[in-house]
This record gives structure tokens, C-alpha cells and sequence, in this order.
């Protein structure tokens, strides 16, 4: 089962699902406290989001705009999923640092049954790095060219976005794409989510277990999104499934926090972020 969670790990995270220390292939950090749950609370959004007739499609179409990638080159954030369900428990944390053209540095910690896991993802925008090690180990690494990388044809901009997606890689936006057509009966409210102001939007999946990203032994049948009720960064999502209650529980959350937006790396920065190399230590520095 540890193998198999480890596996489903990108298609959960979607880009996106972060390491809060050293790992030293032995043992693996506490994973952070879950957030204090979702307060009610009415309050008026600011008039750049549209208003009081604002609709929740409104608001989710804005937040994935203000994550286009021709208005986000760069973008680092943490990661932190927690997920449970009949089958499945685990938590997982890291970072993912995306750079323009393709550069990736994407860092994962997973903890199954006290068990560490380690995933890393290097991209230069021409060469994909993968590496996969189930505690201590040795290391499944594989590498591909973006221009191989997909039946052996060369890929474009929106191929090679696809692709990194696929991988995990692509942060939260690849998520909020598919929410309009995957989700019905949209609504939103606003409220608190660990004392900060967000903007809870809910909605009924249009088929069972159809959320995207959401490989879960219960089948789906709600998505909550919360975004920041200035910026409209998604926070957390969480995926929602009733399995044998009458009432829906959480199987899925993922948290995407402390973002930092179009902080361009130097030279040197890059250089070090997007090269592979085996046997690198996961979080050396300060992330």
C-alpha cells in the first residue's frame, strides 16, 4: 500500500502537493497541524472582485486568470496534502519553485504508516529529472527530454505544461482549470480559515469520484476551495466523498501557502534550483 500511495502522489497534488527540514532518510518531520476549520463570516468583498452580484464562477475564473502563466513567470510555494481515506492515509509536504520555460524544482516528503518517502522533480526546460526513493532505499531515477517526453514528438509551450502537470508540477492553476467543468451548483461564501479572510467556494462534482486529481477509494463528491479574499490565492482545497456515512467527510486536502509571486532568481539561483544532481539532499538550505 506504501507503493502504491507513493505512486498516485502527482495526481493528487496537481501541482502541485513541503519540506519544513532536513531529511535524513531515517525519519521525517511532523507534518503540520491541520488548519482550524472554515468560521462563517460575512463581509464584503472588495470592488475589484466584482461586488456584491459576483458570482462563484466569477470568482474562480478570476483567481486561475490572476495565475495565467503569461501573467506568473515565476512562482514558489509550499505544499502540504493530507489525505484519508478507506484504503489510503498519508501526509505529505514540500515546495515546488516554478521558473519561466519550463524550469522546475518540485520537493516532496511523504510519511505512510511512519514510513518516509522521497519525491524529486528537476527541470532546466530541456531535461526532466525524476526521482523516486521509498526510505532508505535506492533511488528510481529516470530522465527525459521534453522533446521525447511525449511520443517522441517535440512539444510546445501548452504540450510541455501538460506534461509537468501530469508530473505534479504545475501548481495550483492546473487544479483550478478543471474546477468549471468538473463542478455543478456552484456558491461561495466568506468566512475565516486560520484567522485569515478567504472566500470559501463550494461546489457538487458533475459525476461521482469526477473531481480531478482526486485518485480516492471513496468516490468524490464535493470540492471546497478556499481563496484569499484579497488575492484570490487558492489556499487549500479540499475534496469531499461520503462512503458509507450519510454525510460527506474530507479525504483530501491540500494546502498551497507562504506563495511568493514573481520573485525572479538570479543566475547563480537558478543554476543551483534547476539542476539535477543524484543523491542531492532534499531541503540543504532554507526554504
Amino acid at each position: 500500500m506504501l507503493r502504491q500511495s507513493f505512486l498516485l502522489l502527482p495526481a493528487l497534488i496537481a501541482g502541485g502537493l513541503l519540506l519544513t527540514g532536513a531529511w535524513t532518510g531515517h525519519s521525517a518531520p511532523p507534518a503540520r497541524t491541520a488548519p482550524t476549520p472554515f468560521v462563517p463570516q460575512l463581509f464584503a468583498l472588495q470592488d475589484d472582485l466584482g461586488g456584491p452580484d459576483v458570482t462563484a464562477l466569477q470568482l474562480l475564473n478570476r483567481a486561475i486568470q490572476n495565475l495565467a502563466t503569461d501573467h506568473v513567470s515565476w512562482l514558489k510555494t509550499k505544499i502540504q496534502q493530507n489525505m484519508t481515506d478507506c484504503e489510503s492515509t498519508f501526509v505529505s509536504s514540500g515546495f515546488l519553485q516554478r521558473g519561466p520555460n519550463g524550469c522546475v524544482r518540485f520537493e516532496l516528503q511523504v510519511l505512510t504508516a511512519g514510513v518516509p518517502s522521497r519525491l524529486l522533480i528537476v527541470s532546466d526546460g530541456e531535461l526532466l529529472a525524476e526521482e523516486r526513493r521509498i526510505h532508505n532505499a535506492a533511488p528510481v531515477i529516470v530522465c527525459n527530454s521534453f522533446e521525447t517526453a511525449d511520443e517522441a514528438r517535440p512539444v510546445d509551450r501548452a504540450a510541455r505544461e501538460a506534461y509537468l502537470a501530469r508530473k505534479g508540477c504545475a501548481g495550483p492553476i492546473w487544479i483550478l482549470q478543471q474546477l468549471p467543468t468538473a463542478l455543478q451548483k456552484l456558491q461561495y461564501r466568506t468566512g475565516l480559515l486560520d484567522n485569515a479572510p478567504v472566500i470559501e467556494i463550494k461546489g457538487e462534482t458533475v459525476a461521482p469520484g469526477g473531481a480531478p486529481f482526486a485518485t480516492t477509494t471513496v468516490p468524490v463528491c464535493q470540492v471546497r476551495l478556499y481563496l484569499d479574499a484579497k488575492t484570490l490565492w487558492p489556499r487549500c482545497i479540499e475534496y469531499w466523498g461520503k462512503g458509507n456515512s450519510a454525510l460527506p467527510s474530507r479525504l483530501v486536502q491540500i494546502e498551497f501557502r507562504d506563495a511568493e509571486i514573481n520573485q525572479a532568481l538570479t543566475l547563480e539561483e537558478c543554476s543551483r534550483t534547476f539542476s539535477y544532481q543524484p543523491d542531492q539532499a532534499i531541503a540543504d538550505k532554507p526554504h
